[in-house]
């Protein structure tokens, strides 16, 4: 997995190489979250962006559950807007990880389509994403649908608040709502 992750990197590296010098900017941060379902969140988030409408994104997310077990979460995500000339934009996202939540330790991959409406600060974006783990055989349970809602609001140029409803359904037929 890491060697795929260090080849992923260096292609979408010379991708965002290739974009003019103006349009490309690094960015970094925490994140920090609380949902239904699981407890508060705080993670890392680093990556590049290039022609405005390409981003690649390292995530390291650390999920506090309960007192007898916690969930940490490392990906790499690649995101493509396509530029319509209007207020909305479809997207595509892929993305490779690593999850390890008390006896589940595994690799998954995960694909994503959507839409996103700007309405000057705050945003609406529906995707639908499709995930599994990369070794199906002992993580069925991971291979699930996913349906996204989600607001968001700008703060300021590098900071925005956002809340999200998400339906998932695994093969077993077991939905989950949550935000």
């Amino acid at each position: 997995m890491k060697k795929l992750f260090a080849i992923v990197g260096a292609a979408l590296a010379l991708v965002a190489g290739s974009a003019s010098a103006q349009e490309n900017k690094f960015f970094a941060g925490p994140t920090v979250g609380a949902g239904f379902g699981g407890g508060p969140t705080l993670g890392l988030n680093g990556g590049y962006e290039f022609h405005k409408y390409g981003r690649v994104e390292a995530t390291y997310d650390h999920m506090f559950m309960t007192s007898s077990w916690n969930m940490d979460m490392l990906g790499m995500n690649l995101i493509g807007q396509i530029p319509t000339g209007t207020f909305v934009t479809p997207y595509v996202a892929a993305a490779l990880g690593h999850k390890n939540k008390a006896t589940l330790d595994f690799d998954f991959w995960l694909a994503e389509v959507g839409v996103k409406a700007n309405l000057g600060d705050a945003s609406v974006r529906y995707g639908f994403r499709r995930r599994t783990a990369l070794n199906n055989t002992t993580t069925n349970a991971y291979d699930t649908n996913e349906q996204t809602l989600a607001f968001g609001y700008s703060l300021t140029k590098t900071d925005a608040i956002s809340i999200a409803y998400k339906k998932e359904r695994n093969n077993d037929g077991v939905s989950s709502e949550y935000n």
